[in-house]
């Protein structure tokens, strides 16, 4: 028997090809491979229109390039706009087995969403550092301020010292004049 797969092979995902159960993982595969495109003007599969044994081995096993790895092109958008966080995006919606894929639509719109905010998102890896600099980003004012004060207290505590030295200084210096000079006092003529 034999039978069409009518499907476009840009937005195949790798469980389609050989006629697998579609669910919504499929979808979010679909809908990584179409933001894929939005974000460097090209496929996830490439531009090229390669054979068909070979566009099934691309579509199975082989992991696209990160967005931001890719060159400026005319379509997409440029690369200086394409974030850690988008390619962490974009590459779970298209990873290759289904189950790292997000569970549904609305999880992946999430993480679009908390990357437009500057909010740590689900598809990457998390730690302190990222943490921190999502927090940085997104109240750069506050911190700034925040440094800005910390630098001021900083120096005003430096300042502080230094004068405590120079004072102390002054002081054994006199003390030793004062000690001098009552020595000289007692001192028979």
């Amino acid at each position: 028997e034999t039978a069409e797969h009518a499907l476009p092979p840009e937005c195949a995902a790798p469980e389609q090809i050989p006629g697998g159960v579609i669910t919504t993982r499929t979808d979010v595969y679909a809908l990584g491979a179409l933001l894929y495109q939005l974000l460097t003007g090209r496929t996830p599969l490439g531009n090229d229109r390669p054979a068909l044994a070979e566009l099934v081995r691309r579509v199975c096993d082989e992991m696209p390039a990160a967005p931001s790895a890719m060159p400026d092109d005319a379509g997409g958008t440029p690369v200086r706009a394409r974030s850690k966080d988008l390619d962490a995006i974009v590459l779970k919606a298209l990873a290759k087995a289904p189950q790292d894929r997000y569970a549904t639509v609305d999880a992946m719109l999430a993480d679009l969403a908390r990357a437009a905010m500057h909010r740590p998102v689900e598809a990457r890896q998390d730690s302190l550092v990222y943490r921190a600099r999502r927090f940085l980003r997104r109240n750069r004012l506050a911190a700034a301020s925040v440094s800005a004060l910390g630098i001021a207290l900083l120096l005003g505590a430096a300042g502080t010292l230094w004068r405590l030295r120079v004072a102390v200084r002054e002081r054994d210096g006199a003390l030793y004049l004062a000690g001098a000079t009552e020595a000289a006092s007692d001192f028979p003529v």
